[in-house]
This record gives C-alpha cells, structure tokens and sequence, in this order.
C-alpha cells in the first residue's frame, strides 16, 4: 500500500507503518474502519534452496533478488519471530503509533498471525496477548493453525475480534 513512489510519500515512509498513518484521511475518505495487516513481525525474506535465510537490508531498501532466489514478502513462514516486530516497518515503536493513530480516528487494526501448527498452545497465547495487551490491536486473522478453542476461553483475548477458515463447535464463536 505504501511501498511503491507512487504512494506519494517520502522514502523514509514508504514500505513502513508511519506510511499507513501519512495515508489515514485518505483511508477514512474511501469508508475503511478497519486495516488488517499481513504478517508484521520479524521474518526471513529470502527464500535459497528449500530454506529461508535472512538478507541483512538497511531500512526501507529494496531487497536484491540473487539469481535462482526468491524474496518472501509475505512472512507467512513457520520460524517467524513473532513477538519482534519488523524493524524495517517501524518496530514496536512505529507499530504502537498506528495503533494509536489508527484509534483517535476510528479506526481499527487487524493482525495477521500464521501459526504452523508446531507451536504449543502457551507460546500462540503468549503471542496473542502480547499485541492485544501491550499494543491494542483490536484483533486478529489467524492463518494456518492456531488453538481456537483455547484462544476463545483465554480471559484476556476473548474480548478481541478473531477471524479463522473455521472456528471448532462449542466456542462461542460460530
């Protein structure tokens, strides 16, 4: 959304959370009240051989594409650091900002969060609580596999929006 000059913003903006907050009153002039952002945490972004290996970047560069590579800009991967958010975004910091900025114009923000199925149910909870607590995203897309019946009971998520391909019977979530 902001990545790309023809956003109209400065390089130091585009590509990063402080894009999104430059870009609230236009978002607000088409009737959106809600932004779901695709993964925003750390994440290895090339994709060599079968694997995933970091490329050190300097801040809002594009990423070489070595021949035979291919870049990940989706970060939907199992080994994601989930509980660091990416620095070439804005970081906590830059994240924490939209949020609130996001909030003073009525808006809300939405995260997605893969999960492969290989986390234990503490460390997608841990996950969970940590955004919704410490930086009040108003919910989240989980993708992949995720606990939900658990994640429904947790006392302190429940009260946030989740999006799932389905949630188990009994949850309340239906």
């Amino acid at each position: 959304f902001t990545e790309h000059r023809s956003s109209g913003l400065q390089a130091e903006d585009r590509g990063r959370f402080s894009g999104i907050e430059k870009n609230i009153a236009y978002l607000k002039e088409l009737g959106i009240n809600t932004i779901e952002l695709m993964p925003f945490y750390e994440f290895n972004e090339s994709f060599k051989r079968g694997r995933f290996e970091e490329i050190p970047k300097e801040k809002n560069v594009a990423l070489p594409a070595p021949e035979n590579d291919r870049v990940n800009y989706w970060g939907f991967t199992g080994d994601a650091l989930r509980f660091s958010v990416k620095n070439a975004f804005g970081g906590v910091e830059g994240l924490r900002s939209l949020v609130n900025t996001l909030h003073k114009n009525g808006m809300e923000l939405i995260c997605d969060m893969y999960f492969s199925g290989k986390e234990d149910t503490f460390y997608v909870l841990s996950v969970l609580r940590y955004y919704a607590m410490n930086i009040g995203v108003d919910g989240f897309h989980i993708i992949g596999y995720a606990p939900l019946k658990e994640i429904c009971a947790d006392p302190f998520i429940k009260d946030v929006k989740l999006w799932a391909d389905s949630f188990p019977a009994g949850t309340g979530r239906n």
